[in-house]
């Protein structure tokens, strides 16, 4: 078991975004339409595969430039369920604003273990590195973002040792986290559980907060200020954690947004999330 140095809560916190948020499938079903209407006005190239295993496709929005920024959103869902179909939204004001974005996918738990996920979405960020170019991005540009278990993915990407796996070491420049999932411990304690199946070596081989070292990454850590405590001590240990030791962090709390409105705010042009990646992506 990993040595923690940092203090889990003493009980039990709530981690049910769902019962929290009434009118949460209203969300959901927005940003499926959404979606839907942004894939009808964008030029883009769906269920590109980056593997040979299940579910191991992107869909791919490029710019008409060239070694342009990239931006790759990995979709929540607890590690079991949603799609990368669900947040094509996401895409439209990168692309309008000359990026260009990938929607990525993964096998899905419990049939993947989570460190099958997050090898899986390490094999798309190589292969987005790798391929890029074909379609306007500059794979020296490439930021990487996630929602919840999307989030975690996020994290996780900017903390591997990319030199390891054929890529170059800073292939992840600018890590966005929306209402991640940082310490997995606390997780297999509740009944998103039951759908993950999740054992305690495998929280402390994928958390990120045990993987937190230096590096010329930027982290945007973002949370919605009405999230449930669970959600909200994950975001302030985590974001501690990473400035504690020096790392280059952006900390944003959203008044107002909860789990399921928070998101909205990456593809939100005017709104401080969007506003910080697009500076994060486009500096220098």
């Amino acid at each position: 078991m990993a040595t923690r140095s940092y203090r889990q809560p003493a009980t039990p916190l709530d981690y049910r975004n769902q019962a929290a948020v009434p009118d949460h499938q209203r969300y959901s079903d927005n940003w499926r339409a959404m979606s839907e209407s942004t894939r009808r006005r964008l030029v883009h190239w769906s269920d590109v595969a980056y593997g040979q295993g299940e579910l191991q496709t992107c869909d791919i929005f490029p710019t008409r430039n060239n070694n342009a920024p990239v931006f790759v959103f990995i979709h929540g869902g607890w590690w079991h369920f949603l799609d990368k179909s669900d947040y094509s939204y996401v895409a439209e004001p990168f692309v309008e604003r000359g990026a260009a974005c990938v929607c990525i996918n993964y096998p899905l738990a419990p049939k993947a273990k989570i460190e099958e996920i997050v090898a899986s979405v390490q094999a798309a960020l190589l292969w987005v590195h790798h391929n890029i170019r074909e379609y306007g991005g500059d794979p020296g540009r490439i930021a990487v973002g996630g929602h919840s278990a999307g989030g975690h993915l996020s994290a996780m990407s900017a903390f591997t040792d990319w030199s390891q796996l054929g890529g170059p070491e800073d292939l992840v420049k600018v890590n966005c986290a929306i209402s991640g999932l940082y310490d997995l411990v606390p997780i297999l304690d509740t009944p998103h559980n039951e759908n993950i199946r999740m054992d305690r070596a495998t929280a402390d081989e994928a958390s990120p907060i045990d993987m937190v070292r230096p590096s010329a990454v930027k982290h945007i850590l973002c949370v919605g200020a009405a999230e449930t405590a669970g959600f909200l001590w994950q975001h302030d240990t985590f974001a501690g954690l990473c400035k504690q030791r020096g790392l280059v962090v952006e900390d944003l709390r959203l008044a107002g947004e909860h789990h399921f409105s928070v998101v909205d705010q990456v593809a939100n042009a005017e709104s401080e999330l969007f506003k910080s990646l697009w500076a994060a992506m486009t500096a220098g």
